[in-house]
């Protein structure tokens, strides 16, 4: 009897193809930036955001983690969705580590708009409290896609308040194809976005975190700083690399085959058609 595995797209496992890619993957010393396969991953993640440069981290928790911590810090809040990865499944990094005080906000599907951060936002002339320095949305949070004009009007709302805005895009790509928008149209709308290439995509491991130049040369050291100074790690940028290059596409097939399960679950026994 064959066993499917429904407990998350974290299950994916690499396919012979990918696996083959790490087989034959150039490395170097990631430390010394000499890893040519990192180097290779970051250029394409930037590319692909619309951003300035990239970080190869170990997972999206470190991405977010590394934005939080270096955009806000000790002295400062972090405004995000209640129900937000940053709160429910880091552990506290948030506050135990990067010392930056998350602000959560009750909504439907954890989606927000500018008007739900706008009351919550805290100037640097109060003293005894502390000052807002970060919006943070999730891009998809639940499965649900964050509009355009959502956050198209939380950017304008941060950079009215001098604010950044960090997307967890955990599934970022899954939101990009589900909704036929081009990933730099979404993230043009963010200083900071992580995006997992564990998932959906099939690699063994590791997240993007992209931003300006100026930024990912930061979080760089602040990476070392939490032992994450990985060094001949291009085999696995291979599996990233792949990923990027060939299963984007294929993330339509999960969602049609999600889509059927939950038909099936609503509706009763109905024969599956997708991916026979």
């Amino acid at each position: 009897m064959k066993y499917i595995d429904l407990r998350s797209d974290t299950i994916t496992k690499p396919t012979k193809e990918m696996r083959k890619a790490i087989y034959e993957a150039e490395v170097g010393d990631d430390v010394y930036r000499e890893d040519p396969s990192v180097n290779k991953l970051e250029c394409l993640a930037a590319e692909i955001t619309n951003k300035e440069a990239s970080l190869f981290v170990p997972s999206g928790s470190m991405g977010n983690l590394l934005s939080l911590w270096i955009n806000g810090g000790a002295t400062t809040e972090v405004i995000c969705a209640s129900n937000s990865h940053i709160i429910q499944h880091e552990i506290g990094a948030c506050s135990s580590i990067a010392s930056i005080l998350p602000i959560s906000i009750n909504s439907k599907k954890g989606i927000l708009k500018a008007q739900d951060f706008e009351p919550l936002i805290k100037q640097s002339g109060i003293y005894d409290m502390a000052r807002t320095s970060i919006l943070e949305v999730e891009n998809t949070i639940g499965g649900s896609i964050y509009p355009i004009s959502n956050l198209k009007e939380i950017k304008a709302l941060a950079e009215k308040n001098n604010l950044k805005v960090h997307m967890d895009g955990a599934r970022l790509l899954n939101a990009s194809v589900a909704s036929k928008t081009k990933v730099n149209i979404i993230t043009q709308y963010c200083d900071t976005v992580t995006f997992c290439l564990s998932k959906g995509l099939g690699a063994p491991m590791g997240s993007m975190l992209c931003g300006t130049k100026d930024f990912i040369n930061e979080a760089r050291r602040y990476r070392k700083m939490l032992g994450s100074g990985m060094r001949q790690i291009g085999l696995m940028a291979a599996a990233g690399i792949f990923a990027l290059n060939n299963n984007i596409e294929r993330l339509e097939i999960d969602h049609l085959r999600a889509k059927e399960i939950a038909n099936v679950l609503n509706n009763g026994y109905s024969t599956f058609s997708v991916g026979k």
